[in-house]
């Protein structure tokens, strides 16, 4: 017995400890699904600097690599401005591979890899709010070690037993990493300006941990950013007191949480935190924001640099806010006015056309590589969209189906010659901007589309099927490009379509409307036209042939059109019941009507017999049948009338 109970207790043992090695293999493992895609985008970022300017391909297959692994990392954020704000990174990260600036380059990816940080660190707090202290700690400490936090401020957030101490302790540790990486600037700023710049752009991005933190101050910001637009004009004194600003605000905030001081009274991390756009290294692109504060929108912040003036220096945030420094600086010059002004506007509205024309560009090529066309070609394609005048990929297939919808309504008016112009117009742009896009693409589809509209025009009978046919192929090119899978019962189509069209349907169709006069003549030579039942029936069949009759009558029109160039042969074709609502009506008419004859006829038939409602009759001919044998006269009407 007790041996019993020790086996059943052991075995319980067991399972309790395997269920929970389970769990923490779980948990490890969820953990770790997250951490590597940050990993991963920051191995793809590293990447992409490294490969500039030797191997522009190269940097940009890697940062869209690292742009995937934005849109998973994002479902945690706190503010879905931070998302879009590094999207817009993103774009300027690709225009700086265009400028093959390594030092811009590095920039820009040093934002994005704070951002990508944030996004980490968001998806932790998220954890600890839902009870899971020791997987937001796994990944805190994480970062940690990326940011390089010091042994002391690992521990304490090892040590941390509450979301709030977690929190108190990352911010902490972040706020004296932060510092250490902006006094490694301020060392290099003699020796290597743009050394200096990298290192200040990663403590820009590192700085989006703590920017929208109660307990921040609201200039740390400010002074990030006025450092950098120093650095860029080669200002090192004004750099340097913004160094000092940013670091004096950045050991305030540390010690503010390791003493857990109550929030300062700012709204700095009211919007959540959103990157402002730092300047280029070879100053072209726009300045800092005057005055930009946590959490300000990138587009608030442009709106806020245009009060500032390039002129004058001092004008700027990196402004001595003393007054007496202020009282010694030169005056600004007079404002520009005249030709200077519209030289300076025209600039101005010159660059931001550049700008935007950079954004459209960047977006193209995101949709042509998501559409499957390869990284290496995506941005030549993507000009040739632009320069093709279109905004978007969606625009391009739009442009297609406008067209095809142009063909379709001026074939079933009887346009022909317009529906052929729209068609021809549809082939042009095709080939212009698509085509290409499309062998990278799919292949398949691509064929299929260049064989049809190569013939379509050409087609000496064009009906509303050839037309039908071209706006099907349009949407499997969205399809292609846009997303989805074109239908399989398309491509059978285009095969059928390869043997039935140009002067194969019209053709057969004329064959069929000569065949349709013999069962007629046959039918009356057989039975004549002195019995009524059988001149009904006669009729219902001729009814019922009456739609063969009239498409081999505008197929001949349509081939007539072609050899003598006459357009109103081939408004037959318009009425078609294939094409026209009032053509199927008139069918349904007629079939109607045959349908009627043919059930009168064969009805009267069946009584003649004595196969319906004739008893009496059936009697009356078995009685006279023995008595009477008639023999064949050699006339088969005489025959039938004598029957009947």
């Amino acid at each position: 017995m007790n041996r019993r109970l020790l086996v059943i207790a052991t075995t319980l043992v067991a399972l309790l400890w395997g269920g929970a090695l389970a769990q923490e293999a779980a948990l490890s493992q969820r953990d770790d699904s997250l951490l590597q895609r940050y990993d991963l985008a920051i191995e793809n970022l590293e990447i992409a600097v490294a490969s500039v300017p030797q191997d522009g391909a190269q940097a940009r297959d890697e940062l869209e690599r690292a742009l995937n692994a934005l849109l998973t990392l994002s479902s945690n954020a706190s503010s879905p401005s931070l998302v879009q704000a590094m999207e817009r990174t993103f774009d300027r990260t690709r225009v700086t591979i265009d400028n093959q600036s390594r030092t811009d380059m590095a920039v820009q990816t040093g934002v994005l890899a704070g951002g990508f940080a944030r996004l980490v660190m968001d998806s932790a707090f998220a954890a600890a709010v839902d009870g899971d202290l020791d997987l937001a700690r796994a990944r805190l400490l994480h970062l940690a070690v990326d940011l390089a936090f010091t042994p002391e401020a690992q521990q304490e957030l090892q040590a941390a037993g509450s979301t709030s101490a977690l929190r108190l302790a990352f911010e902490a540790g972040a706020a004296e990493s932060i510092a250490a990486e902006l006094r490694e600037a301020d060392a290099l700023l003699d020796a290597d300006v743009a050394a200096a710049y990298e290192r200040l752009a990663g403590a820009y991005g590192a700085s989006l941990l703590v920017q929208d933190s109660p307990r921040v101050s609201p200039e740390l910001n400010r002074y990030l950013v006025t450092a950098a637009e120093a650095l860029v004009q080669a200002d090192a004194a004004t750099a340097r007191e913004a160094l000092a600003g940013a670091d004096d605000a950045l050991t305030a905030l540390a010690a503010a949480a390791r003493s857990d001081a109550p929030a300062a009274d700012t709204d700095a991390g009211a919007a959540g935190p959103v990157p402002t756009e730092l300047p280029d290294l070879d100053g072209v692109a726009t300045t800092a924001p005057a005055e930009a504060e946590p959490g300000t929108a990138p587009a608030e912040a442009a709106d806020a640099d245009a009060e500032v003036t390039d002129a004058d220096p001092a004008a700027t945030p990196s402004a001595p806010a003393d007054a007496g420094q202020a009282a010694d600086a030169e005056p600004a010059p007079p404002l520009a006015a005249g030709p200077d002004l519209e030289a300076a506007v025209a600039q101005r509205l010159a660059a931001l056309e550049e700008e935007r024309r950079a954004e459209t560009l960047a977006a193209i090529g995101r949709e042509l590589t998501l559409a499957g066309v390869p990284a290496q070609v995506a941005q030549a394609d993507a000009e040739q969209v632009l320069e093709a005048g279109y905004g978007s990929l969606a625009a391009a297939v739009g442009a297609l189906e406008t067209q095809a919808a142009r063909a379709v309504a001026a074939q079933r008016t009887g346009d022909v010659t317009g529906a052929r112009a729209a068609l021809v117009e549809l082939r042009s742009a095709y080939h212009a901007v698509l085509a290409p896009l499309m062998r990278s693409v799919d292949v398949e589809v691509a064929a299929g589309a260049e064989d049809l509209l190569a013939t379509v025009t050409e087609r000496a009978d064009l009906s509303s099927h050839d037309v039908s046919l071209v706006a099907a192929q349009v949407g499997a090119v969205r399809r292609a490009l846009l997303g989805g899978a074109a239908p399989a019962a398309q491509a059978f189509e285009l095969s059928v379509d390869s043997f039935w069209s140009n002067l194969t349907r019209p053709l057969v169709m004329i064959l069929l409307g000569v065949l349709a006069i013999v069962p007629l003549v046959l039918l009356n030579l057989a039975f004549g036209g002195s019995n009524r039942n059988w001149r009904l029936v006669g009729w219902s069949l001729f009814l019922l042939l009456v739609p063969v009759f009239y498409e081999a009558l505008a197929a001949v029109g349509a081939l007539l059109s072609s050899v003598v160039d006459q357009p109103w042969l081939t408004a037959l074709a318009g009425w078609s019941m294939f094409t026209s609502t009032a053509g199927q009506v008139a069918w349904a008419l007629l079939v109607l009507v045959a349908l009627v004859l043919a059930i009168v006829g064969f009805y009267g038939i069946c009584v003649q017999f004595g196969l319906i409602g004739g008893g009496r009759r059936r009697d009356a001919v078995a009685a006279t049948g023995a008595a009477e044998v008639h023999r064949p006269t050699g006339n088969t009407t005489l025959d039938w009338d004598e029957e009947f």
